[in-house]
């Protein structure tokens, strides 16, 4: 066993936590007594154990204030219980592995709505949709607990591919949400505590540093609207690489134009005409209000990647040449657009 994450004297062996610590020490004692009593129902069903505990983790010690994301109590007590030898590691499993233990998902999507896991499963198919029609293996994107990894490959085995052909890189600047990765998702998953947008100071991330199909996966946008229009500008309009983008509308005005407001309305407005040869694809939305949630797909004028191939309308863009076409849409070209896409959506959240 390695030293305790909660407190250890040299040795190794566990000590009596501070003050601060006695919260820890107490779930960390209460996730014990909830092993023995897997292991005494389960009747050696190593699978099973292993998934009362990581369904026990995630919904009894979530994150205060963002349900959403990890908490520090989740990844320190999963990597305890890890070292005990008593439950699987699950960072050590293939994707085939993995699924199996996490099982219908439910531990990961008991704490959403049903409508916002029927959304994240429409955003998997897309990102899926691409993988298959770029021929690609690989997603980079930021994740919470694992819900979209879960979703995509979930989504992967339903198709009959094989998912221990696929990998991911995963970027997130928070700490406990890193930590999560690293000890909770499978072994295809490198995670990386860092930028998503920046490889240093005000430095965009060059294309190598984000390969494969990239899901901007926010929950608020915030501030990064600007790096996330550099982000999709290079990666679509320089190197004809597809990129989804999942944001929240929350605090969007309606008063005034705003970062966020123009982004989110020329984004409707490339769904219909390419600008400067780049396009939208809708893809889903939920909510309502402060909780509305958006995504779209971005990708290279006249190669729409997320289409599903298993229709019969589907065209195959297999050799399909970019440069044999044009589209000579400049800035302005949409001085005398107007919105016609998804109009439940457009009427709440846009003005033209």
């Amino acid at each position: 066993m390695t030293t305790s994450a909660f407190s250890a004297n040299p040795s190794g062996s566990r000590a009596h936590p501070n003050d601060d610590e006695e919260d820890q020490w107490e779930d960390l004692n209460y996730c014990l007594s909830v092993l023995d009593e897997l292991e005494a129902t389960c009747s050696g069903d190593d699978d099973a154990i292993t998934r009362g505990m990581l369904t026990h983790i995630i919904n009894e010690y979530p994150r205060s204030g963002n349900h959403l994301q990890p908490s520090e109590n989740q990844h320190l007590l999963l990597s305890e219980l890890v070292d005990t030898g008593r439950i699987y590691n699950p960072c050590s499993l293939t994707n085939s592995e993995w699924l199996e233990i996490v099982g219908d998902g439910s531990m990961l999507f008991d704490m959403v709505t049903q409508e916002a896991r029927d959304d994240i499963a429409k955003r998997a198919s897309a990102v899926v949709n691409t993988l298959i029609n770029t021929n690609e293996s690989h997603v980079t994107l930021m994740d919470g607990h694992g819900r979209v990894v879960y979703q995509i490959l979930a989504d992967l085995k339903e198709r009959e591919c094989n998912v221990d052909e696929f990998t991911f890189w995963i970027y997130d600047l928070d700490y406990d949400v890193n930590a999560w990765h690293e000890i909770f998702l499978p072994s295809s998953v490198e995670s990386f505590h860092d930028d998503i947008f920046c490889s240093g100071e005000n430095t965009l991330r060059a294309p190598e540093e984000l390969p494969g199909v990239v899901y901007l996966n926010f929950c608020g946008i915030g501030g990064c609207v600007e790096q996330t229009i550099d982000m999709v500008s290079c990666l679509v309009r320089q190197h004809m690489r597809p990129v989804m983008v999942s944001y929240s509308t929350r605090g969007m005005s309606q008063d005034r134009v705003t970062g966020l407001r123009d982004f989110h309305n020329k984004t409707c407005k490339m769904t219909q005409r390419a600008k400067n040869k780049m396009c939208a694809q809708f893809i889903s939305e939920h909510g309502r209000g402060s909780a509305h949630f958006v995504t779209y797909g971005f990708y290279y004028e006249s190669f729409n990647p997320y289409n599903d191939p298993s229709q019969e309308d589907y065209e195959d863009y297999g050799d399909y040449n970019p440069d044999e076409e044009s589209c000579d849409c400049e800035d302005d070209c949409y001085s005398d657009c107007e919105c016609g896409c998804h109009e439940e959506l457009c009427e709440m959240v846009c003005e033209y």
